[in-house]
């Protein structure tokens, strides 16, 4: 029995260990809290001798943590290992946007639905697919989603027919007609029909992607195609997706991409090298500077800090005490901003957030939109202040900088002085008026909504309610869940007669 102790228990037993959470004093500021993560094991010893900012519970012996502005994951025995999937670098938005699986399934017209702790989903309509009766899904990837039952998992087609009986112990994602599953403590792969494709023999198995997965081996990284057969024979000591037509591969501590052959892209290295974007871009580090290069080995910009790539935009920091500028896949700069407020890339647009409104600007720099924001308390832990209202209002605070005024499909969130959410278009209007107590952005068509009698429900582009939970939502507490929380009228604007400048110093 581990007595009572900590602030949270970020996570269950998975694996041998748990997250727990601690506020501890910080600074000389009497009442000032800050709160700091760790894993325990059963007889309540600290197995790592560190704390991390925020984590996930382990899966397959590999759990995802934030520590120093730094995306990991890390296996059971606390090492943490760096394959493609954790960016270096990620903000704390970033973080909470990767643990978070989105509801939506990728243009497949279906959406997980939950009534009490069970889950089935629906379609663009609102039409019940499959009812609610497994303990967990996954969206649909490729035709096809994951489901589990008890301790094992199984896989649906989009109709809802079973493809394969919940019979084993993991299955990730179909990717190119295939998905990875875990059996006996080895990795194999299945076909659509939810046959055996590759016998289970690898350590460590990953997505397909461009025609070829990466998986682990006594000890080393290799690629395999449908077949199963391996494209470099000696393999590596890592290497991260074929996201494009490139690979990153690492040896002796020097990082170079390969081509689907097996041969090098160009002769350049690096100490660090990320996988390639859609538009032919990656994240490199050399010699203490970050940089990006193209897929002929071109560095075309160096920064002090990690840049992101969203859409062929690349967002950065050039010198430490710059401010973040943008900047075009040839390596031109595109929007330059005097103060360092928070910014997004987003549907098209470049989101600038202060604490009094959001603005947009077109990759050229023109000045396309600008919204009021409501008034936000300030975040902090006071010192009579409930633990976990605190950390409540520190996830809420980020979430709402995260989310707020990000376009997705034309569509942006607005949140109320009152706590309400709604959505404007890009003209500015209130297309939907704010009446949920929170919401997600829209995906094919549709958005997730939290609605004030703590259910759940789905609103199409018209602000419609197509789906509206039974029973009132109960979600056993957890990272992810304790982050995320008919006639068409004429729409009102945003800020109505406020005139817009094309002055961002003004922005406070």
């Amino acid at each position: 029995m581990i007595k009572p102790q900590y602030s949270f228990l970020t996570s269950s037993f998975s694996n041998g260990l748990a997250m727990v959470s601690l506020s501890q004093s910080k600074g000389t500021k009497k009442g000032d809290r800050e709160l700091s993560s760790l894993y325990i094991d059963k007889k309540n010893r600290n197995v790592f001798g560190r704390k991390f900012d925020l984590g996930s519970a382990f899966e397959n012996g590999v759990a995802t943590v934030y520590r120093k502005e730094k995306t990991w994951h890390i296996n059971t025995k606390g090492e943490m290992i760096r394959p493609i999937e954790m960016l270096e670098g990620q903000d704390v938005r970033q973080f909470m946007n990767r643990i978070k699986n989105s509801t939506a399934s990728i243009k497949s017209n279906r959406f997980i639905i939950c009534e009490g702790m069970s889950y089935g989903f629906i379609d663009r309509s609102g039409t019940k697919i499959v009812p609610c009766k497994f303990d967990a899904v996954r969206p649909y990837r490729g035709g096809r989603a994951a489901v589990r039952v008890g301790e094992k998992w199984g896989i649906l087609a989009l109709d809802g027919s079973v493809v394969a009986d919940p019979s084993f112990a993991y299955i990730r994602d179909y990717f190119g007609g295939l998905c990875a599953f875990f059996e006996k403590g080895k990795w194999g792969y299945l076909n659509a029909k939810g046959e055996v494709a590759i016998k289970p023999r690898f350590t460590m198995a990953w997505d397909f992607h461009n025609g070829w997965a990466r998986i682990v081996a006594n000890g080393r990284y290799f690629f395999i195609n449908a077949q199963g057969k391996r494209l470099h024979i000696k393999g590596y000591q890592f290497a991260g997706d074929f996201y494009g037509a490139l690979a990153p591969v690492m040896n002796d501590g020097e990082f170079w991409y390969i081509k689907k052959d097996g041969k090098k892209a160009f002769e350049r290295k690096f100490d660090l090298a990320l996988a390639f974007t859609s538009h032919g871009l990656a994240p490199v580090y050399l010699n203490g500077k970050w940089g990006v290069v193209n897929h002929r080995g071109q560095v075309i910009l160096v920064t002090a800090n990690p840049p992101t790539i969203k859409e062929g935009v690349i967002r950065c920091r050039p010198k430490d005490r710059d401010m973040y500028h943008f900047w075009n896949s040839q390596g031109k700069p595109l929007v330059q901003f005097k103060r360092d407020n928070t910014t997004h890339y987003s549907d098209g647009w470049i989101k600038h957030l202060s604490r009094s409104r959001i603005s947009y600007y077109s990759t050229k720099g023109k000045l396309m939109l600008r919204v009021p924001r409501a008034k936000r308390p300030s975040m902090g832990f006071s010192k009579n202040q409930d633990i976990g209202g605190a950390m409540g209002d520190m996830f809420g605070r980020l979430v709402r900088d995260g989310v707020e005024g990000d376009f997705h499909e034309g569509l942006a969130i607005h949140i109320t002085e009152d706590d309400r959410w709604g959505y404007f278009d890009k003209k500015g209007r209130m297309v939907i008026k704010p009446r949920f107590d929170s919401a997600e952005p829209y995906f094919d068509g549709v958005a997730e909504v939290n609605l004030a009698d703590d259910h759940k429900g789905y609103v199409n582009r018209e602000g419609k309610l197509i789906w509206k939970s039974e029973t009132p939502s109960i979600v056993e507490f957890n990272l992810p869940s304790a982050i995320f929380g008919g006639v068409k009228k004429e729409p009102s604007r945003i800020g109505d007669g406020e005139e817009a400048t094309d002055d961002t110093s003004k922005d406070k």
